[in-house]
């Protein structure tokens, strides 16, 4: 079923290959005959000419940027690949396309053309430019990465300083305002040392906006020592936009005589300004500007309840309405003082007037709608067309290798489909490859799993073997401790020399996994003679071993048996006054070897019957650790080590511990 599958999958993947492979040689000839790419175009006069029909014919202008973008994919233009892709973002920048323009920008920044390295200086313009762009476009995060990610070392301190306030500008959108004093602070630093005094008012805007963000008294502090520094040029932009922001401080804290008092300077301003023509506010809609100083300076006179100089203000000749352009942002005005001067009419009795100024309020209402509904469906139209353009430029670049290999090759159209039928055999090899090493790969994971599993339960056995001997050691110093309780020095020393030489043999056997039974015999001799000398009178011992056992060869996991001849002498035959008997015997059974520990003591349930309460709550930690080394090696090798305790007698005197390790485990030699 599986292989079926395999041939299956195989199949259609070279079909979808052949008929990828038709549909890209037929896009490829469409777009060979396509106008834009006439190989002999000059980049430059391209870009000139996009630039021509910018404001005119948006479409025309971005097919001759499309045009040059394709020409700079071409191996011998990549040194034009950078300046196309500002022009592109020039392109969409016009247009209001913020997210469009600040993605070529960035484009830009990250080529690593020769072209792109040694223009430092327009690198720099052009990353404010895309910066910029991404605030715009309400992703001001991603013009902070932006700025991170550029290389801006060794900027000369005005460029510092204009990054630094890009910095705070960044900032200030996410409203993120710690870090955008902290940078508009720094590049108020920069301007002061640059002597720059209009830059520096305009940074003192800036930093006034952020105080004013965060509610704190200080803006009206840094705001005075902006005006003090634009007061040679009243009339300037800067100076307008202080004593704006002035007004507005005002207006916030309800300090409404200084709020009327400072929008009537910035009308006398204005008007002042409108008549000098080396003003740097000529840009400016002024008349626009006053007009709405002038329904703001209504509205503050609505708060205060004086109504009559709120129709005196906008029902006087002071402002010419009819001068103002018919647009959305002039409508917006009119509608707002349409609505303040109905307020002003209703509240001081005149209803007639209130209400035509109401009616007047719905008829501006209905037209800005109206254009407000024009204007969208315009921009969405424009944004949706900016969108497709921007997904063929994204189409050329991601197309690009195999177009350049049709211009070149366009004679060879034969040699072009061996080619292609070779890569998609090529394809099915390495898919095949790619299953056999994902295959190969997991059997691989299986196989670790296994061995680690089982590196685990070695250390487990380990670490239970470690166990057993300080647990002997114990149980042995405790035997040493009775001799010298009885001052018995001679048989103390026998025991000290004996337990000497038993301890030398564990510990040459402590770091191995198994141990010839020879050994194991060894030890257990010495550790039954030890026993033997503390309870004289109480057991002899004997083992019997299998003549077919070669004890030499044959190995077992090391102290094994130890617990249960442990067991067998304190809780059986230490308790026979005379008698005793402990027999360790050892043979081949079938495919095991077979382990018996057998004692004639009191047995198990008169053991359990002298045994304290705290003793029957304990169970053996020497037979509870065998327990699990026997369970881990059944584990590891896959074989079970079988145990059985019996009673010897049917009086229940007397008890069997028989052993079986198979094979496996024993390593029979």
């Amino acid at each position: 079923m599986i292989r079926k599958l395999f041939y299956t999958v195989i199949i259609l993947l070279t079909f979808s290959t052949l008929l990828q492979a038709q549909v890209s040689s037929s896009s490829y000839k469409k777009r060979m005959k396509s106008s834009y790419s006439n190989p002999n175009a000059s980049i430059p006069a391209l870009l000139d000419s996009s630039d021509i029909y910018l404001k005119s014919d948006y479409n025309r202008s971005f097919d001759f940027l499309e045009q040059a973008y394709l020409l700079s994919l071409k191996t011998e233009h990549l040194e034009f690949r950078v300046p196309v892709l500002r022009k592109l973002g020039d392109f969409y920048a016009h247009y209001k396309q913020y997210d469009l323009a600040a993605l070529n920008y960035e484009k830009s920044l990250q080529s690593n053309y020769q072209y792109n390295r040694s223009h430092k200086k327009e690198r720099f313009e052009y990353l404010l430019k895309g910066g910029k762009q991404f605030i715009l476009a309400k992703q001001a995060g991603k013009s902070i990465q932006l700025y991170k990610e550029s290389q801006t070392r060794g900027l000369s301190s005005y460029n510092q300083m204009r990054l630094n306030e890009a910095y705070g500008d960044a900032y200030f959108a996410i409203q993120n305002y710690p870090n955008a004093l902290k940078y508009y602070r720094m590049a108020e630093a920069n301007s002061l040392a640059l002597s720059s005094n209009e830059y520096n008012t305009a940074l003192k805007i800036k930093i006034a906006k952020v105080l004013n963000a965060t509610n704190s008294k200080k803006a009206l502090v840094v705001l005075e020592e902006a005006k003090i520094q634009s007061a040679p040029q009243v009339n300037s932009t800067n100076s307008i936009e202080v004593e704006s922001e002035i007004a507005n401080y005002y207006q916030n804290n309800s300090m409404y005589k200084e709020e009327i008092s400072s929008r009537n300077t910035i009308i006398r301003n204005l008007d002042a300004s409108s008549n000098n023509e080396n003003s740097d506010s000529t840009n400016m809609d002024i008349e626009q500007k006053k007009y709405e100083e002038q329904i703001k300076i209504a509205q503050t006179y609505n708060k205060q309840n004086l109504y009559d100089s709120t129709i005196t203000v906008l029902s006087g000749n002071t402002i010419s309405i009819s001068t103002l352009n018919e647009d959305i942002s002039s409508l917006e005005l009119k509608k707002e003082a349409a609505k303040t001067l109905s307020e002003a009419y209703l509240k001081s009795g005149q209803e007639e007037k209130a209400l035509q100024s109401y009616e007047e309020y719905v008829q501006i209402l209905d037209e800005l709608y109206k254009k407000k509904e024009l204007a969208y469906t315009d921009v969405n139209t424009m944004s949706k067309r900016l969108m497709e353009n921007q997904g063929r430029i994204d189409f050329l670049e991601k197309d690009k290798e195999l177009y350049d290999a049709e211009l070149e090759i366009i004679d060879q159209e034969r040699q072009i489909q061996k080619d292609k039928l070779r890569f998609q055999w090529w394809s099915i090899i390495g898919l095949v490859v790619v299953i056999g090493m994902l295959i190969f790969t997991i059997f691989t994971m299986y196989q670790r799993s296994k061995i680690q599993k089982k590196h685990s339960m070695m250390l487990d056995l380990k670490a239970l073997r470690t166990q057993m001997n300080p647990h002997f050691i114990f149980n042995a110093l405790n035997s040493v401790n009775n001799f010298i309780a009885k001052n018995d020095e001679l048989n103390a020393n026998k025991y000290l020399v004996r337990f000497s030489k038993l301890m030398r043999s564990i510990l040459d056997n402590s770091d191995l996994d198994f141990i010839p039974l020879s050994k194991e015999i060894e030890v257990l001799e010495l550790y039954l003679q030890l026993e033997n000398m503390r309870f004289p009178d109480k057991f002899n011992f004997k083992f019997e071993v299998d003549k077919n056992i070669n004890v030499k060869d044959f190995e077992i996991p090391p102290m094994l048996i130890q617990p249960h001849i442990e067991n067998a002498i304190w809780h059986g035959l230490r308790y026979k006054e005379y008698d005793g008997l402990l027999l360790v015997s050892l043979k081949q059974e079938n495919d095991s070897l077979k382990i018996t520990v057998e004692d004639n003591g009191i047995g198990r349930a008169k053991s359990k019957e002298l045994k304290t309460d705290n003793q029957k709550a304990t169970k053996s930690r020497g037979i509870k650790n065998t327990e699990k080394r026997m369970d881990i090696l059944s584990k590891i090798y896959k074989q079970k080590i079988r145990i059985e305790i019996s009673d010897v007698e049917t009086d229940g005197s007397g008890t069997r511990v028989e052993i079986w390790i198979p094979k496996a485990i024993g390593k029979m030699g």
